[in-house]
């Protein structure tokens, strides 16, 4: 039986990373469009990580949702990791649904990501003066 990973800031490290992109254990996750990252940097908040951290604990809901622009995210469930491609999506459904995780995500040195609060969804769906057809291709692909 698996045990799920008490650490995982000790668990997970580059070099399992590594391994995992060799062993090609990456998620496709929830692909963005280039027209899609390029609209959300204008309007949410980006940040590179200059240190690993875990951004997001399995069984908890998220308190926002992540784009990976560059550098390493992953996806671990249990001691299973996946490696998230750039222009992947995470988090967004449950956060605006209020659902937990079912998995948790870390973030590596010299990723980049941008933000998206609830509160910034909301604007984003409610701002009339965006092309209705791209957001709606947009929740599409992340499921809300």
């Amino acid at each position: 039986m698996k045990q799920k990973c008490s650490n995982l800031g000790r668990l997970i490290n580059e070099e399992e990373v590594g391994r995992a992109y060799q062993m090609g254990k990456s998620s496709s996750g929830h692909l963005l469009s280039e027209k899609e990252i390029n609209f959300l940097k204008k309007h949410c908040d980006q940040i590179s990580y200059s240190k690993d951290e875990v951004l997001i604990y399995e069984d908890h809901v998220p308190k926002v949702g992540i784009v990976l622009l560059s550098g390493k995210l992953a996806q671990i469930k249990w001691n299973d990791v996946k490696l998230l491609p750039p222009f992947s999506s995470i988090g967004i459904r449950e956060l605006c649904n209020n659902l937990s995780m079912d998995c948790s995500v870390k973030i590596f040195k010299g990723a980049d990501i941008l933000v998206l609060s609830k509160s910034k969804i909301e604007d984003l769906k409610n701002d009339q003066s965006l092309k209705l057809c791209f957001l709606k291709q947009f929740y599409a692909k992340v499921e809300l």
